[in-house]
């Protein structure tokens, strides 16, 4: 191994191909695994074709059992044997994102198909956003309408009654010049589901708001939302029961753009469960005229370690 990696003269290709040839010779892959390690070295740029490997499927795997996938075998297998090797940092920051994507990865899709919730639903059919007015012409009966949104016009009704209070309708309204469309933030924190729920935590359907979380709210500086005093009737429960669940606080700003607003939003526990911090996401945020903000039309949703690629111009398409 000395020999091969010290004769800088040949191209990291090579020298992993002969590498990947060595560690192969002795060893038998399922034809699964055989799949997923060729694919990796594919599209590392390896050459991983019969001529290349000359490598042996086989069901008697000696290490069938083993936790790590071939591809992550063979990875360590060329650290212990090289650790000079002048691309061995890239390796090991690569490993590390594909631990994060083991699991990052999934809570993207879940989130992207569970998300905006029932309650961000009915706040855009009330108040106004991609599904408002959904119902007011619907051709082909509400009851299909609601079957494709997920939420029909009685439930979203009575969602925003629970949450805001019975007179919602007549005193919150939507601040059309305050909504951000399609805005890529970047989601900065999470609120965790309590243990326990006391009473002074849940939703009066009356008055719509605790004394004690009114006072927190209007002094909480960390959310960067202003809640207007002739409003508060209207204002959210830290903790709002809707059908036995709690709404969850999921606070995110503006990607990479300096001294950003922060944005703080409610998901249902399903939904927030699936978010974890540094997750990227496109959607259309909408602000009430008491300071709260929901959030629809999700378009796109990435992992902490996307990267954002540079703008493509039109004349090129």
């Amino acid at each position: 191994w000395d020999y091969i990696y010290s004769n800088r003269s040949r191209s990291i290709t090579q020298r992993i191909e002969t590498a990947v040839q060595k560690y192969r010779k002795n060893r038998k892959f399922s034809s699964t695994r055989n799949q997923v390690f060729s694919s990796y070295l594919r599209f590392g740029g390896i050459n991983t074709g019969q001529k290349s490997f000359l490598g042996q499927d086989g069901l008697n795997c000696d290490d069938a059992d083993a936790d790590e996938i071939a591809a992550r075998r063979a990875t360590d297998f060329i650290e212990e044997n090289d650790d000079e090797l002048e691309y061995l940092s890239d390796m090991q920051e690569a490993l590390k994102i594909a631990e994060r994507a083991k699991y990052e990865l999934p809570n993207c899709k879940l989130f992207a198909q569970l998300a905006p919730g029932k309650f961000n639903k009915a706040c855009s059919l009330i108040f106004g956003g991609e599904l408002y007015g959904m119902f007011e012409s619907a051709w082909f009966g509400e009851e299909s309408v609601a079957k494709m949104i997920g939420i029909s016009q009685n439930d979203a009704d009575l969602t925003v009654k629970k949450v805001f209070g019975q007179n919602v309708q007549g005193e919150l309204k939507q601040v059309p010049e305050a909504s951000k469309k399609a805005l890529f933030v970047e989601v900065i924190d999470i609120e965790p589901v309590p243990d326990s729920v006391t009473s002074d935590k849940t939703i009066n359907e009356e008055t719509s708001i605790t004394e004690d979380i009114t006072a927190n709210s209007t002094n909480d500086k960390t959310t960067n939302v202003t809640i207007e005093t002739n409003a508060t009737e209207c204002t959210m429960n830290e903790q709002t029961s809707l059908n036995d669940e709690y709404l969850q606080k999921m606070s995110v700003c503006a990607f990479q753009v300096s001294d950003a607003e922060t944005i703080t939003v409610y998901l249902e526990p399903d939904i927030a469960r699936c978010a974890t911090l540094g997750m990227l996401i496109t959607a259309d945020f909408h602000q009430l005229n008491n300071g709260r903000w929901y959030f629809d039309r999700v378009t796109n949703v990435y992992p902490s370690y996307y990267l954002v690629g540079e703008e493509s111009s039109d004349e090129d398409d």
